[in-house]
């Protein structure tokens, strides 16, 4: 009934899930002619059930899950705090880490060259002197805009930042070692906004074994802000920010909190996709197209591309094996077309490439 399902959401699903066995078990009594087909069906659902509560619990608590990756690498990183880890990795690579040296990454002229960048012609508006961007009394302004590094959240908590285009950015890094594949998504509870029923968001980031610290493991959402669950979401970070408040965690146990954004008790489910199968490397040229807030599988799909052409293993990022060099690895070209209908939504994309 549309009336129920509409108003009464949370009773509805409630319903459904003790409803289905009932109705199965009801059924098995009814006929008990065929009722070994009833128990049958209500194995496998069982099975279904207590399968993804295991996976629930270790991926949300550290019962079962531990606190950190097994395949976490120790870092030796010198890089400055201003420079992002993977940025680094790509520019401490050097071509005798693939298995073709003669073989050149594109990316090897942006993230190896240390040749200084030349400026593109540029006409000054209204006759004002011309000054080059990259010129030598800009390079150090130009080196100050470096993106620090991502905030990380405590564990099973989720980081939601107000972005413009009535959309929020989550990040979170679950308490227990979760893996995911470029393209899939999960089912995300926020006990804030309800506390029963769960919303599929696509996962906006790879997850990378090999990374030195937790970063590599953050789950990035962006949820654009409809009706219903999506919308309470956004009145709740917008009222939360509104009265200065860290959220569902005190200040002192938020750590760095940064001055924008609330951080909310937040559960995982999942992942769930079918992009587990895809073969990104297979092909010699990727064509990536999204709209709107679908940019999130877009953005997880350019970045794992763009690690496999820099030299990294498709492995260590959730996919396929292979990468630059590799002769399983035939990409050498990713193109990207997002469609937007309002020119803020830009900086959804411009904040996560960053």
């Amino acid at each position: 009934m549309h009336p129920i399902r509409k108003n009464f959401y949370e009773a509805f699903y409630f319903l459904h899930i003790l409803l289905a066995p009932l109705m199965v078990i009801a059924a098995a009594f009814h006929h008990p002619t065929l009722w070994w087909w009833c128990w049958g069906a209500l194995a496998i659902w069982a099975g279904e059930r207590i399968w993804r509560g295991t996976w629930w619990l270790a991926a949300n608590t550290s019962i079962l899950g531990g606190n950190s990756s097994p395949l976490v690498k120790p870092s030796n990183s010198t890089s400055s705090p201003s420079d992002i880890w993977e940025m680094d990795r790509l520019r401490r690579q050097t071509p005798q880490n693939n298995s073709n040296p003669q073989s050149h990454s594109p990316l090897n002229p942006y993230y190896q060259s240390d040749k200084p960048l030349v400026s593109p012609p540029y006409s000054p508006p209204n006759g004002s002197p011309a000054r080059s961007l990259f010129s030598p009394e800009h390079r150090s302004t130009i080196h100050s805009f470096s993106p620090a590094p991502s905030y990380v959240p405590p564990k099973g908590y989720a980081h939601a930042e107000l972005l413009s285009g009535h959309t929020v950015r989550l990040c979170l890094i679950t308490p227990g070692f979760l893996p995911w594949a470029p393209g899939q998504h999960f089912l995300i509870k926020i006990p804030s906004v309800s506390r029963f029923t769960t919303h599929p968001f696509t996962c906006a980031s790879v997850c990378d074994y090999e990374s030195p610290t937790d970063e590599g493991r953050l789950i990035i959402m962006l949820i654009r802000a409809r009706n219903g669950w999506t919308q309470d979401l956004w009145n709740l970070v917008a009222r939360m920010t509104a009265e200065h408040s860290s959220g569902d965690i005190s200040l002192t146990a938020a750590g760095d909190l940064p001055k924008r954004g609330v951080l909310l008790r937040a559960y995982v489910d999942g992942p769930f996709g079918s992009s587990i199968r895809a073969r990104w490397g297979t092909y010699s040229t990727v064509l990536i197209i999204a709209g709107g807030s679908g940019v999130s599988y877009g953005l997880s799909v350019l970045q794992y591309i763009c690690m496999c052409l820099s030299g990294r293993d498709g492995r260590s990022l959730g996919g396929r094996p292979g990468g630059w060099g590799k002769k399983s690895f035939q990409t050498r070209r990713v193109r990207f077309v997002w469609l937007i209908r309002e020119y803020c939504e830009s900086s959804i994309a411009c904040s996560r490439a960053s």
